[in-house]
Formats: C-alpha cells, structure tokens, sequence
C-alpha cells in the first residue's frame, strides 16, 4: 500500500475515530509513531518474520547472507540454510529491492 492510497481510505472513514495497531501478542493501541525509513522488500520468506526487513548496516553483515547489488535499488540476496560460507550448505537466492516505506505504530 502507498501513502496515498491510505491516506484515500483514511478519508472514508470518520475523521474523530481513533488509529490502533495490533498489540504485540492480543489487543490493540493506539498509534503513537509514524517513521520514514529504507526497506528491502521480500527479504524473508520465513512465515514467522514480516517480508520486508529495514535497511542497516546489520542488513548487510549477517554471517549467513550475501547481498549484492545488480542493478540500481535492485539486490541480490544469497542465504545459507544455516552457518558460514565456507561450509557449502545450501543456497536459496532470490531478490529484493530497495524502496522508500512508512512505519506506523507504537
């Protein structure tokens, strides 16, 4: 979703009623955070992770990864199944690509 199209479905809806997130195990509070930051998209495939991860200097240091750009915004990533380079397990490559997103929450 684009910040315009929520802001078009945030029109819709009654201008005085309150903005929630869902709580981190059950419940809901209010929004209190809208941040500005870099992501890389589809970077998990992992069902108990989000598939975006934020952009960090971590991002591009985990020992069972390598990201390589190939082509402007656009990235490479290459995942062990589990440990270091040097140990020839195996690789699951996809891409993911750098795009400009808007965190809303606690």
């Amino acid at each position: 979703m684009k910040v315009s199209e929520l802001i078009e479905g945030l029109k819709e809806m009654p201008q005085d009623a309150m903005v929630i997130v869902r709580g981190y195990e059950d419940g809901y509070d209010e929004v209190g955070n809208i941040k500005e930051f870099d992501i890389l998209t589809n970077y998990y495939d992992e069902p108990y992770y989000g598939k975006h991860d934020k952009v960090s200097e971590w991002s591009f240091s985990r020992k069972n990864e390598k990201i390589e750009e190939i082509s402007p915004g656009k990235y490479r990533v290459t995942k062990l199944s589990g440990g270091e380079w040097d140990m020839r397990q195996a690789e699951e490559v996809y891409e993911c690509e750098l795009v400009n997103a808007v965190w809303i929450g606690l």
